[in-house]
């Protein structure tokens, strides 16, 4: 942003996560507004209190227009029915009524309501990214991306908006639909890749077995990840998710830990 041009800085602490009672992290957000352009750049870092290190964790500007305004609007209250309701029991009738938008102004940002569905999950696989690559850059090694990323593992959680609910939606519309399924299991692979190359680090770093097979692994991180958000799905009001995370990361890291 130029320096020339005024804006407002407010800071403050994010509201309690009850997915992270037990973290070492401190979650700051931060939004300067460009009075100039209307535009808010909204940041948020996290501040790992044992060893002063950050994680930056997303970076959004936006522009505060009456387009943008009905996008957000349609998003949210798309969010909100497919969760109450269900992705199939759920119209764009029923959408534009409840986010008091025209048809036309809903197909002006969304060309289907499969469209719109995509929109939302791949929302939620983009913030999980982020806190992924974050974690990851912020280690000073491969066991300890591993931990970093299970003590902001409440953090995936608080992401999904629309509750667990909309977790079961994904899935089940990705088994149903080509085009769902093709957007869900192209970032399956991505962290399987991800995970296969952070261990392989690991072995370079000298900090896991040279005989570690990481590929397996990978699947087995996967399968852990994967299992937890199924768990949380059908118990949605235990706030102990984190803590799970962690102990389980921790069993897996103790195997994979080379040997002295």
């Amino acid at each position: 942003m130029p320096h020339d041009r005024p804006f407002t800085l407010f800071t403050g602490q994010v509201p309690h996560s009850p997915y992270l009672s037990y973290s070492p992290f401190t979650q700051l957000q931060f939004t300067i507004h460009d009075i100039r352009t209307c535009t808010f750049l909204k940041l948020v870092v996290y501040f790992h209190k044992p060893t002063g290190r950050s994680i930056f964790l997303k970076g959004t500007m936006t522009l505060q227009s009456r387009a943008v305004d009905t996008h957000k609007t349609i998003l949210s209250t798309a969010l909100a029915l497919f969760s109450q309701n269900g992705y199939d029991a759920t119209s764009v009738s029923e959408i534009c009524q409840k986010a008091k938008v025209s048809k036309g102004a809903f197909y002006h940002h969304f060309s289907s309501k499969q469209a719109l569905f995509l929109a939302l999950m791949a929302s939620w696989l983009e913030e999980v990214d982020g806190m992924i690559q974050s974690a990851s850059e912020s280690a000073v090694d491969a066991s300890q991306s591993l931990q970093m990323m299970a003590e902001i593992s409440g953090l995936f959680f608080d992401a999904l908006e629309g509750g667990f609910p909309i977790l079961l939606e994904f899935w089940t519309q990705a088994s149903r639909h080509p085009a769902v399924w093709k957007q869900a299991v192209a970032p399956y692979q991505r962290y399987l890749d991800f995970f296969a190359q952070l261990f392989k680090r690991g072995i370079e770093q000298d900090v896991f077995d040279q005989n570690l097979d990481t590929d397996m692994t990978a699947r087995i991180i996967m399968a852990m990840a994967m299992g937890l958000l199924l768990q949380a799905a059908f118990d949605p009001d235990y706030k102990g998710w984190q803590s799970v995370t962690s102990s389980g990361i921790n069993i897996i890291l103790n195997g994979l830990r080379r040997k002295t």
